[in-house]
């Protein structure tokens, strides 16, 4: 809605491709967001006062249609990152910050004109949300793939050029010491993730038929050697024990390698994964479960919680208030964890498990060609142990910090146990009231909340140990505003910004995709961006959708009130449009009656469609991998079925009719 009535538009992806806007892979995708876009503009908290003339939304849909989509996106990027780092609690003329001129060649001025009069939470919550908005589109850019590579190269010629501080790493080893508890599971929770390892393989049976004996694994965690079995986790853990123990007297070959792909984080950049080979990746889930379980047992529970971002958040809504708090966030900090610093700071009892699980040589195809790297770093993203080992660096880093601060040196004397140690971290302040008491830290992978007082000593120390600080995201000192998990703050109110995470597609919506709409639907309704809202809303009822096959003009899609459901959430809703089915006997059904005890409606589920028995509740149980090759074995009904079909369930997300209760 505009101060003169309706605008109503239309953007053609023929056009933007003629324009230059984008190119035509990316139209369907491009015109989606900016019909989103268009109607984000008309949700300003303004409205309430007076509407956006028709002139505005005239000329922003004119910008959108000249203006390269990642110009106009970077762009509007950088002026909300030059926003939100000069806005100042104290110390400067305006907690506002400097007037920034750039805002007048935008169709928010007006917003912008009026935080910097007042400084309303409100204003800069839609202010960020409308800059940042299609910062998180993927395009299809084949160029973005050999850029990522470089930067990739660049990391490891960096992290193996750092030259690391004997003293520091001593002093780190002695915390991560205290912190950890040796590794003394006997039977070990193993299991396979969810993703796909390398080469593709995705199912059950494939990574089962795929699990290759190791030596090293052999050695660190069942600790056989020179043909004599210590004491060490039993073969149970294994699913197949008779095989290992089959393998360990033949000829074989130890293969620690990992496939390096590269996929989209935003419309400007690619990130890295590597897929870990089925053996690798199963024990990396143990040593995982292994880390989670000794950080909820011993001192770093008072720092970590792997289960809850929501604490680190709490604490950056508590420093945006008083500035005691900083967030700092990392850039490629996965990639930036190196083999040299892991070797360097944890104590042998642990260091050997990390090295068993971990891939020496990664494995990149491109352009037809295979290539091979040794790599410096320790664990890229896609080893289940790249977090858990970030969060006790990190930990270990901002601990010592503190523990300068506090006595002016490194206590040795002071942290005889891991008592010392959990005492130290109790007595840190978890209130702003407490000041000048230290605040404690919290760290969420490469997300860390620590006391101002330590900031700088934390940033060196990373800086000297091969990381790099995203200085866009981090913030200190006196800056009114703190970023962690995802959630932005400023004077203690939540303005993160809502942002255009939809997967990328071309033609007709995949299901993936609707899933992803109907979730951004009900966050923008939330906020109540009734126009975005609406705007989501007609386009998941009438936008074609990939693979349906329903006949009906609008789209099956279901309005509820319960928020666990999938659907558009609503206070009242109606679901008019939905085939419906009451009590009593089913008409529709020709050969067979049923009876029905409740009102259904037929609509769409994003449910993954499998081609075998749904593996979902007793997939991650070692007992389950077991009884696979147990029926396999004996050769019956069930495991002959397991060998083929029965087991090869690949996960497709499709859109499926499906009776849904009315309440």
């Amino acid at each position: 809605m505009t101060s003169t009535g309706r605008f109503d538009y239309y953007i053609d992806p023929d056009h933007l491709v003629r324009e230059g806007v984008c190119t035509a892979d990316n139209a369907d995708y491009i015109a989606l967001l900016y019909s989103c876009y268009l109607a984000l503009l008309a949700d300003s908290p303004l409205n309430s006062v007076e509407l956006k003339p028709r002139r505005v939304f005239g000329k922003f849909l004119r910008k959108l249609l000249c203006t390269p989509f990642k110009v106009l996106a970077s762009t509007y990027s950088d002026l909300s990152h030059e926003l939100l780092s000069n806005l100042y609690s104290y110390g400067v003329g305006s907690t506002t910050g400097p007037f920034l001129e750039d805002f007048r060649d935008t169709p928010i001025f007006k917003e912008y004109h009026e935080f910097f009069l007042t400084g309303r939470p409100d204003l800069l919550r839609f202010i960020t949300t409308f800059l940042l908005f299609p910062k998180k589109a993927v395009l299809s850019d084949p160029t973005l793939e050999p850029d990522a590579f470089r930067k990739w190269l660049d990391v490891e010629m960096r992290i193996t050029s750092v030259q690391l501080d004997a003293q520091v790493m001593t002093e780190l080893k002695h915390l991560i010491n205290l912190s950890m508890p040796a590794l003394d599971r006997v039977v070990l929770q193993t299991r396979f993730s969810n993703g796909s390892t390398m080469d593709g393989m995705r199912s059950l049976s494939s990574k089962l038929s795929h699990f290759d004996y190791n030596v090293y694994i052999d050695r660190t965690f069942f600790a056989a050697q020179h043909g004599c079995e210590r004491p060490g986790a039993v073969l149970e853990s294994l699913p197949d024990p008779s095989a290992w123990l089959k393998a360990r007297n033949e000829a074989h070959s130890c293969r620690r390698e990992s496939e390096l792909m590269f996929v989209p984080k935003t419309f400007k950049a690619y990130r890295s994964i590597c897929k870990e080979r089925p053996t690798l990746a199963y024990f990396q889930q143990a040593l995982f479960q292994e880390h989670v379980e000794n950080i909820k047992a011993g001192p770093l529970r008072l720092m970590i919680d792997l289960s809850d971002q929501t604490l680190n958040q709490q604490m950056a809504l508590r420093g945006s208030i008083s500035g005691f708090l900083d967030t700092i966030d990392l850039s490629s900090a996965s990639d930036s964890v190196s083999l040299q610093l892991v070797r360097s700071v944890f104590p042998a009892r642990l260091l050997r498990f990390l090295l068993a699980t971990r891939s020496n040589t990664v494995v990149y195809k491109h352009d037809g060609k295979t290539e091979r790297f040794r790599v410096a770093k320790f664990a890229p993203m896609g080893s289940a142990v790249c977090f858990t080992t970030q969060c006790i660096l990190f930990s270990a880093i901002v601990l010592r910090e503190c523990l300068i601060q506090k006595h002016g040196r490194y206590p040795f004397d002071l942290l005889r146990s891991p008592k010392d140690l959990e005492a130290f971290i109790h007595d840190l302040a978890m209130d702003d009231g407490a000041y000048p008491k230290l605040q404690r830290p919290r760290v969420y992978g490469d997300d860390i909340v620590c006391d101002t007082r330590v900031t700088q000593r934390v940033v060196d120390t990373l800086t000297s140990c091969g990381f790099e600080v995203n200085v866009a995201k981090s913030f200190v000192s006196s800056q009114s505003v703190r970023e962690s998990c995802g959630i932005y703050a400023y004077g203690g109110k939540d303005i993160t910004p809502l942002l255009w995470k939809i997967p990328y597609f071309s033609g007709r919506i995949p299901m993936k995709c609707v899933v992803a709409l109907v979730d951004l639907c009900n966050r923008a309704g939330d906020r109540l961006y009734r126009n975005l809202h609406s705007c989501l809303v007609n386009i998941l009822l009438e936008s074609p959708i990939e693979g349906a096959t329903w006949r009906s003009p609008v789209n099956p899609i279901l309005f509820t009130d319960k928020r666990e459901k999938f659907g558009i959430y609503s206070v009242e809703p109606r679901n008019w449009h939905l085939l419906t089915r009451s009590p009593g006997i089913d008409k529709s059904a020709e050969d067979t009656c049923e009876w029905f005890q409740r009102d259904e409606y037929s609509c769409v589920s994003p449910r993954a469609r499998k081609t075998g028995r749904d593996e979902r509740d007793i997939r991650v149980r070692a007992e389950y991998h077991k009884w696979v090759v147990a029926s396999v074995k004996r050769g019956d009904s069930c495991g002959t079925q397991s060998a083929t079909t029965y087991h090869e369930s690949v996960e497709v997300v499709a859109p499926q009719l499906v009776w849904t209760p009315a309440y």
